[in-house]
């Protein structure tokens, strides 16, 4: 297949009929090329409103804004641009004003119609459209640091403790329970939920999916990766020699490295990748690393290599020493300690369960959820 030329290329991304992702590196030319689609989906509508454009910053939508108009002004006045590469815009503006015309827009007079806005002032657009099904949000506003905001509705929602809505009491009981029954710690642990609800509202508001698979499922490949990535670091020999020093250690080591180390009791083999040896791997984490998740300079009794066990203890030193500049591999072992498992115990799909009552139904906290459910299915 030929590689098409720039120029068709951006030819192409002005079908309004079709959808483009452009990617290509600063000056080469993309606001421009924005500015023509927009021109051009501008001619095939009823309304301007039908049109949107998103930027990042108030700086970026006034710089659209403004290239977009100049463009209309100079169409209307007939007065095409002498720089080459502005001639395109220029044609689809005459397009626009000819549109404008028929349909008594008036853009030119009113060019508050142009929908070219930021993420946020789009948002707070959308809310003054539905006062009634949004809730009375029609006096929404943006706000730039939420916090407090925040702060304050997961203080409302665990003051629904007390409440009388019995469903809502017993899931806010659930999660005090493993917070020690300390209220602003569940209000604090709430409130970090908020800035980032756009990674789990649509999960669980979603009421076709069965959540515990799809949750547990998100586990599975955490654990599959990094168990993967570390796999891929330890080629068979050193897996080989270090075997017999974790069988060793899982039996010889104190209480807490012991609990660690016991799935090595039952190895005969070297460990596979993923989710089903994630036992296994902690164990070579926990032997190879310190706490603070260093390579070990230190073997003792401790690690169940006292003087008695002073060739395996060479052993394992000299392994350590092999090691010690392998920082992908540190990397990855320290990601391997951190693991959760990769399914939930029957108290933390509780905690869970309950967790999903307070978000999507909890007082202001819900209603909160709610209107964003709703300001994403308008913008769908």
């Amino acid at each position: 297949m030929n590689a098409m030329s720039d120029a068709e290329a951006r030819e192409q991304a002005l079908d309004p009929t079709e959808s483009f992702i452009v990617q290509a590196p600063a000056g080469s030319g993309k606001t421009e090329l924005l500015i023509q689609r927009y021109l051009a989906l501008l001619a095939t509508v009823q309304q301007p409103e039908q049109v949107v454009a998103i930027t990042f910053t108030r700086k970026a939508a006034a710089e659209m804004r403004r290239r977009v108009l100049r463009a209309l002004r100079a169409a209307s006045d007939e007065t095409p641009s002498e720089a080459e590469h502005e001639r395109t815009a220029y044609d689809l503006a005459r397009a626009v004003i000819a549109r404008d015309r028929e349909l008594d827009w008036q853009l030119l007079a009113q060019p508050q119609r142009l929908r070219i806005d930021t993420l946020d002032a789009f948002n707070a657009w959308l809310a003054r459209q539905l006062p009634v099904l949004a809730d009375g949000v029609a006096a929404a506003d943006v706000v730039d640091k939420a916090e407090d905001l925040y702060a304050q509705a997961a203080r409302r929602c665990v003051e629904a403790v007390a409440g009388d809505d019995a469903t809502i009491t017993r899931a806010l009981r659930t999660l005090l329970r493993d917070v020690g029954n300390d209220c602003a710690a569940l209000e604090q642990l709430l409130a970090a939920l908020l800035p980032r609800r756009d990674q789990w509202l649509r999960v669980l508001a979603d009421r076709t999916v069965t959540l515990r698979p799809r949750l547990e499922g998100a586990l599975q490949r955490l654990v599959d990766d990094e168990i993967t990535a570390a796999a891929a670091l330890v080629d068979a020999r050193l897996l080989a020699a270090l075997a017999p020093l974790l069988r060793h250690a899982a039996g010889a080591a104190n209480e807490a490295l012991r609990e660690t180390l016991a799935p090595w009791l039952a190895i005969d083999r070297a460990p596979a990748s993923g989710a089903p040896a994630l036992a296994a791997w902690r164990g070579v984490a926990a032997l190879l690393l310190t706490k603070q998740g260093e390579w070990r300079k230190r073997v003792a009794k401790p690690e169940g290599f006292g003087p008695e066990h002073a060739a395996l203890r060479d052993r394992l030193r000299a392994l350590l020493e092999e090691l010690a500049d392998n920082e992908a591999l540190l990397a990855a072992l320290q990601a391997v300690s951190t693991l959760p498992d990769a399914r939930y115990t029957e108290s933390q799909w509780q905690s869970l369960a309950a967790l999903k009552i307070v978000t999507m139904q909890g007082g202001v906290f819900g209603a909160v959820a709610t209107s964003d459910a709703l300001l994403d299915a308008m913008a769908r």
